[in-house]
C-alpha cells in the first residue's frame, strides 16, 4: 500500500481532547494485554493505512495484537468473532462488515463481558448498549458536509440552485455507505431541494469499479451536473469516466471524501470540487487508545469508558485551502500546509523504516523488483 493518504487535519482538532488518563485498575497495565482486531479488508487504500496505523499504535502500547480480516464477508466475521470470544481477550475491536448482520455478534460479545470498541463503522444507534465505545467518522455529518459542498459548488460554478446528480456508493450494506447516502440525500432535500439524486451505483471503495459505475451512470444520465463519490479514490474514477464520456470534469461538481492525496491533487487541478476530511491514521490510532488497555481514550471518565470519539470531517476546497488552522503540531498553519506536513511526515517514517531494514540486511519489498542488493 502506497503512502498516498493525507492524515490531514484531524489530529489538531482532537489533540486537546486526548489528555484524560484514567486511574482505574482496569487500565493499570497495557503491556501484554491481548487485543483482537476484526476488520474488513486491507486491500482498499484507506483500510490499509488504518490497519498500519492500528498496528503501530498497538505495538507502541505493548499490546499482544491479533488481527482477523473478513473481506467484507459478514458470515466470516461472525465466525471470527465466535472464535475471538473463546480466547477471552482483554478487549475486542470490531470494524463491522455489515450494519445488520453484526448485531447478533454484538450481543454475544456483551454477554461474554468483553470490552468492545466498534471502529470506523457504526450500526444503528438503537443497539449501542452492546458496545463500550465507538471511534471513527461521524458519517452523518460527513454526508451533510458533502451535500453542503455540492450546493456550494453549484453556486460557485454558476449552475444555480437546481440540477441532477448521482452517487457512487461504497460497499452496499456497510454502515458508512448507508449513512453517507441517507445523510447526503436528507441534507440536499433540506438545504438544496432543487438538486436531485437521479441515480446511484456501488463503487465498493475501488477506483476501477467506481469508473465502471460512473460510466454507466453518465450514459444513463448525460445531463448530470454533479457527482458525490463516498471516497476520493472513487471520485478519481468518476473523473476518468467523465473524460471517457467526453465530459469536462471541471464543469461538474465532484465531491469526494477522506482528503486523500489524490483528492487534494484533483482539487488543485480543478477536476474535483471538494473533499470531506477523514484520516485513516487517526481512525486506527483512536481505536487502540479506546480499547480499554492504554488508558488514553477521551471517552474515559473516572475509569469508565462510554460514548464515542469522532474524527474531524471539515470540508476542503480550493477556496478554503489557505484558511488558518491552529494546533500544537505544525500549527498555526493553513489547511493545505497541514496536508503537506502530513505527507512529508509519512514519508519521513517510511524513510526510517527503509533505513532500519537496510541496516538489518533486508531489501525493502518495494525495491526488491529492481534487483538492488544490500551493500
Amino acid at each position: 500500500m502506497k503512502t498516498n493518504f493525507i492524515p490531514a487535519l484531524a489530529t489538531l482538532a482532537f489533540a486537546a481532547s486526548t489528555a484524560l488518563t484514567p486511574t482505574g485498575s482496569a487500565f493499570a497495565a497495557a503491556k501484554g494485554a491481548k487485543v483482537i482486531l476484526l476488520t474488513v479488508t486491507e486491500e482498499c487504500e484507506y483500510c490499509s493505512l488504518y490497519l498500519k496505523s492500528f498496528k503501530k499504535a498497538a505495538a507502541d502500547a505493548g499490546l499482544d495484537l491479533q488481527v482477523q480480516i473478513n473481506k467484507f464477508d459478514a458470515a466470516e466475521q461472525a465466525n471470527q468473532i465466535d472464535q475471538a470470544i473463546a480466547q477471552k481477550p482483554a478487549a475486542l475491536v470490531v470494524w463491522p462488515a455489515d450494519a445488520s448482520a453484526i448485531v447478533p455478534s454484538l450481543r454475544k460479545i456483551k454477554k461474554a463481558g468483553i470490552p468492545l470498541v466498534l471502529s470506523n463503522s457504526i450500526p444503528d444507534m438503537k443497539y449501542q448498549e452492546y458496545w463500550t465505545v465507538f471511534t471513527g467518522p461521524n458519517d452523518d455529518l460527513n454526508a451533510a458536509n458533502a451535500a453542503k459542498a455540492m450546493k456550494q459548488g453549484f453556486e460557485a460554478k454558476g449552475i444555480g440552485s437546481a440540477g441532477d446528480v448521482f452517487v457512487i456508493n461504497g460497499v452496499l450494506g456497510t454502515p458508512p455507505q448507508i449513512r453517507r447516502y441517507e445523510g447526503f440525500k436528507k441534507t440536499l432535500a433540506a438545504d438544496a431541494p432543487g438538486i436531485k439524486i437521479v441515480g446511484a451505483q456501488p463503487g465498493d471503495w475501488d477506483q476501477t469499479k467506481a469508473t465502471n459505475a460512473a460510466s454507466a451512470l453518465f450514459t444513463q444520465f448525460s445531463s448530470v451536473k454533479g457527482v458525490y463519490a463516498q471516497a476520493d479514490n472513487m471520485a478519481s474514477g468518476v473523473v476518468v469516466a467523465a473524460q471517457r464520456a467526453g465530459i469536462t470534469p471541471s464543469k461538474l461538481v465532484i465531491v469526494g471524501s477522506n482528503c486523500s492525496a489524490e483528492g487534494i491533487k484533483a482539487i488543485e487541478d480543478g477536476t474535483q470540487y471538494a473533499s470531506v476530511l477523514q484520516s485513516p491514521i487517526d481512525d486506527g490510532q483512536y481505536a487502540v487508545k479506546c480499547d480499554g488497555t492504554t488508558g488514553q481514550c477521551a471517552c474515559v471518565k473516572n475509569g469508565i469508558m462510554t460514548g464515542q470519539v469522532n474524527l474531524s470531517c471539515a470540508n476542503f476546497t480550493a477556496q478554503n485551502a489557505l484558511d488558518r488552522v491552529e494546533g500544537r503540531y505544525a500549527g498555526p498553519n493553513t489547511k493545505l500546509g497541514i496536508a503537506v506536513v502530513a505527507v512529508w511526515h509519512i514519508t519521513d517514517h517510511y524513510g526510517q523504516i527503509v533505513e532500519y531494514l537496510r541496516m538489518n540486511g533486508i531489501v525493502p519489498p518495494q525495491t526488491q523488483k529492481y534487483g538492488l542488493k544490500v551493500r
